[in-house]
């Protein structure tokens, strides 16, 4: 009983680790992206 306890403890601290780590690479991600694209297309219409 403890020891299942325990494991789904584990395994919802895993999940809350893994999502925020995804929400941070797309936090990220998202304004860099946003940026290259402003650059090439700011490069292109000069």
């Amino acid at each position: 009983m403890f020891g299942a306890l325990l494991a789904g403890t584990a395994f919802t601290e895993g999940l809350r680790i893994a999502l925020g780590l995804a929400v941070a690479a797309i936090a990220v991600t998202v304004p860099i992206t946003l940026t290259l694209r402003h650059d090439t297309a700011s490069t292109r219409t000069r």
